[in-house]
């Protein structure tokens, strides 16, 4: 009954520990400098960000970044902007979400996954055919040149959205520290053993 009780306190302390996240509320998620930098968002903060057609597709722009290093929101907000949230004839009839070459693809994964691997090898390393920095403004100067600006802009005005969006649902949907999570953990297993310890010890004094 003592350790029942011991660790039903514990749950509960880890249930009221303050709420913390690894960035905070007002911060960026990712390197605006470097479009191969880690977007750290999960599948469920990125389709809560996202619009219209592109929400179920979350979970590919992050399995991109994880395949090529090309960051999940960049990537989005490129797709957002070309296809207009997924609803642009090349995102419907071609499943062609960046109007890339203007390519039919087997599905709109495809359509991601293909891109990204395009911007990285091609755009965003140093012996890449168009490589001209890792800032949204240096893959312009390429992949959107005309008029000078004007894409990179429209392209971060979409990221720092999503960000935002982010953010709130950050707000709204609190993570606990890892690191607090554990030392309650092992607070519980701490105290398992020495009740253990204990329970030992008057068995054996039962017995004497």
């Amino acid at each position: 009954m003592q350790m029942t009780a011991l660790v039903l306190i514990l749950l509960v302390l880890l249930s009221i520990v303050a709420p913390t996240h690894s960035f905070a509320a007002s911060s960026t998620v990712y390197d605006v400098n470097n479009m191969l930098s880690p977007s750290n968002v999960t599948v469920e903060e990125l389709e809560y960000a996202l619009k219209g057609n592109l929400k179920s597709l979350a979970g590919t722009y992050i399995q991109a970044e994880e395949e090529t290093g090309v960051n999940a929101i960049f990537i989005a907000s490129i797709s957002a902007l070309e296809s207009g949230w997924g609803k642009s004839y090349m995102a419907t009839h071609k499943n062609n979400l960046f109007g890339y070459g203007s390519k039919t693809f087997s599905s709109k994964e495809e359509s991601i996954l293909h891109v990204a691997n395009a911007l990285k090898n091609n755009y965003l390393v140093s012996n890449g055919r168009y490589y001209n920095g890792t800032t949204v403004k240096a893959v312009e100067k390429c992949y959107c040149p005309s008029p000078v600006g004007q894409w990179s802009s429209l392209v971060s005005q979409i990221m720092r959205q999503l960000n935002s969006s982010i953010q709130e649902y950050r707000i709204d949907h609190p993570q606990k520290s890892p690191e607090i999570v554990e030392e309650v953990k092992e607070e519980v297993r701490v105290q398992q053993k020495e009740y253990n310890a204990e329970m030992i010890k008057e068995e054996i004094q039962i017995i004497i």
